[in-house]
């Protein structure tokens, strides 16, 4: 919610009016709580390095009533999700009143990352909640800022925050702790303004001196600018008093009885006439408190005006719209897939308990690719790459089964493409990333059946003489030689005898041939030796 902060009295010193509002019109500002106990949370180291400033930049001692600026480091640890909380607790010096929570933003994508509430009252404590803008983001953090009042004077030097039971004692600006407030009563009429509890609702005051008071009355003339953002009274009006003595406010602010005053509002609920009468006591100031409502909706830098007459002094008030705290904050979006194994095929029951290997890298990445194990009917998430990268993927390495042929392996899911030398590619397009399905068919090898080769017993070839072809010989014409008788019995080889020592011919064939011949020409030999012994017989006994 965007809110307004009160702004200073027209005599230039903080005024205590949200605790006079707190005293005497609660009800008018919403419920408020005193200091409390650091809130429960889900994070509770999340915030670091908190300091203080002057709101206005200004530099010196720190003033009751005045405003600080209060700045923080946050972050919250990997995994966080929306829903989960980080806060604080502001000192009991610090309060906050008329003011609501504050976002904080992603600057580049202006995404809100956590919303935080601050509760009303003195130590209100602070928790902010995350958004869903931060599911599925990693190294989650930075900072914010808020909007109090020192409403309580110490002088100490620093303050104590509450961080989840962690006490931090952080220094105040300037020196002196928190000076007291200045008491002096102020002399002239001034005005001032600032946020209730509701959205559109704006709370105005008007603070009568003293010295203003004439025969136990004064009167007031409001009207509200016309030349600045609509709005109008919702007719809750109060006054309230506060002792003067010695020129310094006194005790306590106490509300008046509506008997010692009357109002009227104009029709259009743009101005009103007051005047109080009677009062009991005239040693008093006075503040006169009401409310107006916007007309529309409020945005950051509307401006609203007021001005009245106190008596015959004119005081006016303006005051713009703008956040009482704020924050930016980032995180490193990532992506993932995750990979469910399938198997398809009659072997499927042979290779279900097996483990596959998966290989994958962010395409143009200069890092190593990167495995993982994945096993039938589970699911497995991959590493967190930066949101924007294609995963290549490829599945390597197949379990070896004897009997078991693997078929082409199939990468199926949202956005998943083929790419290169048998891989798939997928973008995912959330931080949620996406799931994919990596299906393998497993068959079975049917091996044929191979009858035994059966070695037969060594066969005996019988052993063959080689024929022995002799050399062929000629047989010569003999006419036979009778020898005379007296001579011995010894045939003489005729002398044109030749022996020839080349082979026939025709081989074997002619060698058969031969041996017909020398068995004829021998027993031809042997017929002529006997013939030519008889005939040497014959011729013997012829002699006789």
């Amino acid at each position: 919610m965007k809110s307004t902060r009160m702004l200073k009295s027209a005599w230039g010193y903080p005024v205590a009016l949200i605790l006079a509002m707190v005293l005497a019109m609660g009800s008018m500002l919403g419920p408020t709580e005193m200091a409390q106990a650091a809130p429960t949370v889900t994070y509770p180291n999340a915030i670091s390095n908190i300091q203080l400033e002057h709101e206005d930049g200004s530099s010196g001692p720190l003033n009751q009533w005045s405003f600080i600026k209060i700045t923080a480091d946050w972050s919250v640890p990997n995994g966080s999700t929306s829903g989960d909380t980080f806060g604080m607790t502001l000192p009991s010096e610090f309060s906050r009143y008329g003011t609501g929570d504050f976002d904080i933003l992603d600057p580049v994508t202006n995404k809100v990352l956590a919303t935080c509430v601050v509760s009303q009252g003195s130590g209100p404590e602070v928790v902010c909640t995350l958004t869903d803008a931060i599911d599925g983001q990693v190294d989650i953090g930075g900072s914010f800022w808020m909007t109090a009042q020192a409403s309580e004077s110490t002088t100490q030097e620093s303050v104590e925050f509450d961080v989840s039971g962690a006490i931090i004692a952080v220094d105040l600006p300037g020196t002196g702790g928190i000076t007291p407030e200045d008491m002096t009563a102020p002399e002239n009429p001034y005005k001032f303004s600032g946020a209730t509890g509701i959205p559109g609702e704006f709370i105005w005051t008007i603070g009568i001196p003293d010295s203003y008071i004439q025969n136990q009355a004064f009167t007031v003339s409001d009207q509200l600018d016309a030349a600045a953002e609509n709005h109008h009274y919702t007719q809750e009006i109060s006054l309230m008093g506060r002792p003067v003595a010695d020129g310094q406010l006194v005790g306590d602010w106490v509300t008046i009885d509506p008997s010692e005053y009357t109002v009227e509002w104009a029709a259009d609920m743009k101005s009103f006439e007051f005047t109080a009468h009677d009062l009991t006591n005239t040693d008093y100031s006075y503040r006169l408190i009401y409310t107006t409502e916007a007309e529309g909706v409020v945005l950051d830098g509307d401006v609203f005006g007021n001005r009245a007459q106190v008596g015959t002094t004119e005081t006016s008030s303006t005051y713009v719209v703008k956040a009482e705290g704020g924050g930016t904050g980032s995180g490193k979006e990532y992506t993932r897939f995750s990979i469910t194994k399938a198997l398809t095929g009659d072997a499927t029951e042979a290779a279900r308990d097996e483990t596959f290997t998966v290989r994958y890298a962010a395409k143009g990445s200069l890092e190593e690719p990167r495995t993982m194990l994945v096993h039938v009917g589970q699911s497995t998430k991959s590493e967190r790459f930066p949101l924007g990268s294609t995963f290549v993927i490829e599945e390597i390495d197949l379990p070896q089964l004897a009997g078991v042929e693997w078929g082409a392996w199939v990468l199926s899911g949202e956005g998943v493409s083929p790419g290169s030398n048998g891989t798939y590619e997928v973008t995912p397009g959330t931080t949620a990333g996406v799931d994919l399905v990596l299906t393998n068919t497993a068959t079975t090898v049917i091996t044929p059946t191979v009858e035994p080769t059966v070695t037969p017993s060594p066969s005996v070839t019988p052993s063959v003489e080689p024929t022995v072809s002799p050399s062929p010989s000629v047989t010569p014409s003999v006419e036979p030689t009778v020898i005379p008788s007296g001579e011995t019995g010894v045939v003489a080889a005729p002398t044109n005898a030749r022996e020839s020592s080349a082979p026939s011919e025709n081989g074997l064939a002619m060698t058969g041939l031969n041996l017909g011949v020398l068995v004829s020409g021998a027993g031809a030999l042997l017929i002529m030796g006997l013939a030519s012994v008889m005939l040497i017989g014959r011729k013997s006994k012829r002699s006789h």
